[in-house]
């Protein structure tokens, strides 16, 4: 039977050991309350963000760091809220932490092997009425170890890019820039056709873990070229002051997995920024998203090899981007009118009316003014006589 630490809400302090086993007997088949929940939400939460629950990586509950061997559960259908800690952790400033947080909660906690009640006003009660005071709090160094600091974050990330490097080599995909590591920090590419597409997976430290995302830029230089002459001035100014300091591409789409597989591809999708803060959930989301790259996005990324192939895919990405208020940046914008006068002429005038209704606020902190007069201005050059869409493999003019 584990070690085992019982909460309860009192309107007043209990005087004793006594009143405290009556109330677990009478509330814990009772459903808790709304404030009461709202509690022990916040205590559990507040638990987890200080000591880390292992136990999803703890299958004998045995590990010296996991301050809570069978979990720290986020159910609350009980009045009574159970638990149950790592017993050596609480002499190590466990049980201090604990009592605190009662504390500030309102709460009572039961402690029926020691048979101590700690109250909300910090006086603790043994079994014989004696009173004192609970424990210094502090969170247990070990507990503190098994969470990733700032400092740990490369020496964690980079090993696990050299094993997805591994996976995603087989299909074509090298470190962009490699440095002295091997793997480098600007993703993976791999050219299909025409077309190079730049895997890119960040992993930065932030509250306390490691926050991951992957994303795709499939880069087709011959479509800029159709659209930066007659758009020059604007460019030369937010290249200079945008694009020149992050290295000078300036013609990427970019590609989420909901774009290339759907609802499926929501998990690793442009929202899903997974946080781990601790290194086998961060493990485990670099060998899911290789997984989830091999077997879902690349069968689809195979199949978009030319400038055709990409307006045939955009013209879906494009319809699920504005249904869902994202915006594609100018510069998505721009190819995405060259592709559609290039490719999908009979449905160009509805890419025109979509993509001048980008909203003008947010495009004007990419370095951009007036997004409807430069989509114009763009739309008036393809359709003049100085543009030959087959350039590009477009359909011609006639």
């Amino acid at each position: 039977m584990p070690y085992t630490l019982r909460l309860l809400y009192a309107d007043s302090p209990l005087n004793s050991v006594a009143e405290a086993e009556a109330v677990i007997a009478r509330e814990s088949e009772v459903q808790p309350k709304g404030h009461l929940v709202g509690r022990y939400r916040s205590f559990q939460a507040g638990m987890v963000d200080n000591c880390p629950d292992l136990s999803d990586d703890d299958p004998n509950a045995d590990r010296p760091d996991n301050a809570w061997p069978h979990g720290l559960p986020a159910r609350f259908d009980s009045a009574v809220y159970s638990f149950s800690p790592n017993v050596p952790m609480l002499e190590l400033g466990l049980l201090g932490l604990i009592a605190e947080s009662v504390a500030l909660h309102g709460l009572h906690m039961f402690d029926p092997q020691t048979l101590r009640l700690y109250r909300p006003d910090r006086v603790v009660i043994d079994r014989h009425g004696a009173r004192s005071s609970p424990p210094p709090m502090e969170r247990p160094a070990i507990a503190r170890s098994a969470l990733i600091t700032y400092d740990q974050t490369d020496a964690l990330v980079q090993p696990l890019k050299h094993e997805l490097a591994t996976r995603l080599a087989p299909f074509g995909l090298t470190p962009r820039e490699p440095g002295p590591d091997g793997v480098g920090s600007r993703g993976f590419l791999r050219r299909v056709d025409r077309i190079v597409q730049n895997l890119q997976v960040t992993a930065t430290h932030s509250h306390g873990g490691v926050t991951t995302h992957g994303r795709w830029a499939l880069f087709v230089p011959e479509i800029t070229e159709q659209w930066v002459p007659p758009l020059a001035t604007e460019f030369e100014r937010y290249f200079n002051a945008h694009q020149k300091p992050m290295g000078g591409r300036v013609d990427p789409f970019w590609v989420y997995s909901e774009d290339l597989i759907g609802a499926e591809g929501a998990a690793f999708g442009e929202s899903a920024f997974a946080h781990s803060r601790t290194r086998e959930p961060l493990a485990r989301w670099f060998a899911a998203y290789g997984g989830h790259v091999i077997g879902k996005e690349l069968p689809v990324l195979d199949r978009i090899g030319t400038p055709r192939d990409l307006a045939r895919f955009a013209q879906r990405s494009l319809a699920l981007a504005l249904e869902t208020g994202r915006d594609p940046s100018m510069v998505e914008a721009f190819g995405l009118l060259v592709l559609a006068f290039c490719f999908d002429r009979a449905n160009f005038a509805h890419w025109h009316g979509s993509l001048r209704s980008i909203n003008a606020i947010r495009v004007k902190t990419q370095g951009w003014d007036d997004p409807a007069t430069l989509i114009d201005r763009l739309s008036a050059h393809l359709e003049s006589p100085y543009f030959d869409p087959t350039r590009i493999g477009g359909d011609d003019k006639c």
